[in-house]
């Protein structure tokens, strides 16, 4: 009887120590059933005895709020995205509104969302105000988008075609748990902060088309993971950082439209999972000779700069490359025989100083080709 007796005292202290944190209130799943039910953005007698039923609406095993997706949902035309009490959804982990016609704006309560990992408000062209800074609460968040919208102000993150003015804010160097960062196509300035190399995880970059200055700093070499690297159309001065030849991840590069100058790294081209480089349209220098380049290449544009030297017979080698642009640079010597080889589907070589005779196999073949303003000799092959 005594065995018995301690056999019970022990399951019941096993059952005692089960957070009961862990089991949402009868209360907390009726608030989190009446914020759905003011947002609006549903029809009908909703309550916490039917809240998981609802279009979009994923549900832990405790009948807790953990995913809404209404991404595509016409049907909820001009609902305001300020009506949704955020606080009332602790659990919440996903957030997809995407192209619902939302208008209003973003309540600064959607920070309480600690558990959030991936944020989408784009494509809501009616959304707008102020992105608030709160924002920089979500720690966990992994991926943010919201681009196409009338959002105004400073910006912690993705946020393309806002037309958003002025610097970066402090406030995304706090997440550091992003992986995916876009903020292309807005007004953006001032420089690129050191404290970029701080997201650690991050393995997509696009800071392009804004107005942001200065220099890429050194400390992006730090960011190991990263796949994807825009800085395009901008006003980047100074010269390409050799330590982007760390980021031994790169798959694209794109450096384009921007006022950089001196030589392009010689290891750049090397990267082993590189496949997409574009340093068009700045004023580098130097001997293309001493770029190294990988058959992983497919696509590389080095047009509208001041490279010299002739063209280097290692281009023949680049058996999956299909775009190559080098016009409008100080380019002097012969082509490369196995040029013509190449899968290449577009090739623009115009605005040089090449000149001897154009290798048979360039014409009468798919695609682009512009060899004009050159100094080529004999006929057309």
């Amino acid at each position: 009887m005594a065995f018995f007796v301690y056999y019970v005292v022990l399951v019941a202290t096993v059952i005692i120590i089960v957070p009961a944190s862990a089991i949402p209130s009868s209360f907390s799943l009726s608030m989190e059933a009446k914020a759905l039910r003011i947002s609006g953005w549903w029809s009908g007698n909703i309550s916490s005895a039917n809240h998981c039923e609802l279009e979009g609406i994923t549900c832990n095993e405790a009948r807790s709020v953990t995913r809404i997706d209404l991404h595509l949902s016409y049907t909820y035309l001009s609902r305001k995205l300020e009506y949704m009490n955020w606080t009332s959804l602790p659990n919440l982990e996903y957030l997809n509104l995407s192209h619902c016609f939302l208008a209003g704006s973003i309540s600064d309560n959607i920070g309480s969302l600690s558990k959030l990992t991936s944020l989408d408000l784009s494509s809501n062209s009616q959304l707008e105000g102020v992105l608030p800074l709160t924002l920089g609460n979500l720690t966990q968040l992994v991926e943010l988008n919201i681009s196409v919208t009338q959002i105004s102000g400073p910006i912690p993150s993705d946020l393309s075609s806002n037309r958003i003015s002025g610097s970066i804010p402090q406030e995304i160097w706090k997440l550091k748990n992003l992986q995916v960062i876009y903020v292309g196509h807005n007004i953006l300035s001032g420089p690129i902060s050191s404290l970029l190399g701080e997201l650690i995880n991050l393995t997509y970059l696009d800071l392009s088309s804004n107005q942001l200055g200065g220099s890429i700093p050194q400390e992006i070499r730090d960011l190991t993971h990263l796949s994807y690297l825009d800085l395009s159309s901008n006003f980047l001065t100074g010269r390409i950082p050799w330590s982007l030849d760390q980021l031994t991840n790169l798959y694209s590069l794109n450096l384009s439209a921007n006022q950089m100058d001196g030589v392009i790294p010689p290891d750049l081209g090397g990267l082993p999972s590189l496949s997409e480089l574009d340093l068009s349209s700045n004023q580098l220098s130097g001997h293309i000779l001493n770029l190294q380049l990988t058959n992983a290449i497919r696509r590389l544009d080095l047009s509208q700069n001041q490279l010299t030297g002739p063209l280097p017979e290692k281009l023949e080698q680049l058996s999956n490359l299909f775009y190559l642009g080098l016009s409008n640079n100080y380019l002097n010597g012969i082509i490369p025989t196995g040029l013509a080889s190449l899968p290449l589907e577009y090739l623009n070589l115009s605005h040089n100083n090449l000149s001897g005779a154009i290798p048979i196999g360039f014409t009468g073949r798919h695609g682009s080709v512009d060899l004009s303003n050159n100094a080529f000799e004999g006929q057309i092959p």
